[in-house]
């Protein structure tokens, strides 16, 4: 069972850092700041 385990941890481990990553860019958090444009709300 731990050579399965080996398994699943390395072959998930890239889908759940670009999952981390997507989020921080998104929340625009440690170093993605600049990365996005600010929100301009039209509607106001």
């Amino acid at each position: 069972i731990v050579p399965l385990a080996l398994v699943m941890m390395l072959g998930m481990l890239q889908p759940s850092k670009g999952a981390v990553i997507a989020a921080q860019w998104w929340h625009g958090m440690h170093g993605f700041e600049k990365e996005r444009a600010p929100d301009t709300d039209t509607a106001s």
